[in-house]
Parts: C-alpha cells; sequence; structure tokens
C-alpha cells in the first residue's frame, strides 16, 4: 500500500461519517472482482494480486460492527467507463446494488447525465472523525489531505450540490437497474 493512501485506509474504519464524490471510477472497497481484474490487467500478475489484496483488507467495513455512515454519490460516467466494458459493468453495478442492500449503512446514490452540473470536481472523500476532519484528494502520484476550514468549507458546499443533484437512493437503485438492462441488451446485438 502506498505511504500515502495509509493514513485514510487507517482512518476510514473508525470515521463517523465518509462522504465520497466519484466522477469516473469506483473505489477499490467497493469493486467487484471482475472490476478489479479489468481495471489492472495491464499489470503483472504480483500487482493484481496486491490490488486484490488491499481491496479485501478495505472490505473490513463489511464485517465491522460498527462501520461509518457511507454517502457515496456517482456521476453516470463510473458505469459507463468501466475497464472491460459492458459485461464488467453490468457485473459492478449487480455487485454495488447488492452490497447496498446488505447494509443500511450504504447509501449509494448517482447523477445521471441529463442533469446539468456547473462542473464536475475531481473524486474526493469527506472524512468525518468528530474531532479531526478532512478532505482526501487522490491524484496520479499521491493524495492531499485537506484540513483548513477553508479548504473543507469549499468541498462541503460542492458536496451539498452534489447531493442535490442526485436522485433519491431509491431513485438511483431503478436508474442503475434500468442501465443493467440497457448494458445487456447492447452486448446481445
Amino acid at each position: 500500500m502506498p505511504e500515502w493512501f495509509q493514513r485514510y485506509t487507517g482512518d476510514e474504519p473508525h470515521a463517523n461519517e465518509v462522504r465520497a464524490w466519484h466522477s469516473e471510477r469506483i473505489p477499490a472497497w467497493l469493486e467487484a472482482e471482475p472490476y478489479t481484474f479489468a481495471m489492472f490487467a495491464p499489470e503483472s500478475a504480483d500487482e493484481i494480486a496486491d490490488h486484490l489484496r488491499l481491496r479485501e483488507e478495505r472490505r473490513v467495513l463489511f464485517s465491522s460492527s460498527s462501520p461509518p455512515r457511507y454517502h457515496v454519490v456517482f456521476s453516470e460516467s463510473s458505469f459507463w467507463r468501466s475497464p472491460g466494458g459492458p459485461g464488467v459493468a453490468v457485473d459492478q453495478i449487480r455487485h454495488l446494488l447488492g452490497l447496498a442492500a446488505e447494509h443500511d449503512w450504504l447509501h449509494v446514490r448517482v447523477i445521471p447525465f441529463e442533469v446539468s452540473m456547473r462542473y464536475s470536481a475531481p473524486d474526493f472523500t469527506l472524512m468525518s472523525m468528530g474531532d479531526t476532519d478532512y478532505v482526501y484528494v487522490e491524484h496520479l502520484n499521491g493524495a492531499l489531505y485537506l484540513d483548513k476550514p477553508e479548504d473543507r468549507h469549499a468541498y462541503e458546499e460542492y458536496w451539498k450540490d452534489v447531493v442535490r443533484l442526485a436522485l433519491t437512493e431509491a431513485g438511483s437503485r431503478e436508474f442503475l437497474e434500468r442501465l443493467v438492462r440497457e448494458l445487456r441488451d447492447r452486448m446481445s446485438r
């Protein structure tokens, strides 16, 4: 695990609440195995094994007796730009729907393409620890941990916009079920 990611993974299971925006991808702990394999296919077998191990380590949240309230909002592009194509996307969506149905602390919402947004910020996570809150922003060479009040405020405001624009949880579930049908239809052509 990269050193810059260790603080995040150490804090995640102990957080009170986690709120995450994902515009293009699925985070490791919510990935279905075919998604992980497709994403890291160009890498060596050892590197793929490392990614799978990290994914499983982060999935400890699913067996925790007191997981954080986890709210995640995805752009529709997170599903259309799935590595491995439509078949992997279908598996991923079904996996995500199953996780959300099994765990009442996991709240999944989607912003469809037809919803107008001012702009799409890079992926970020608002980590609420109670005494130490911060914004986590990953980039190509590492990550930023933003804990200044003005930084947190800017991301909190953007989060409010994202939540306002997203479908409800029930609406997101229906949307994702329709998307599965559409992707399967495309694969059968």
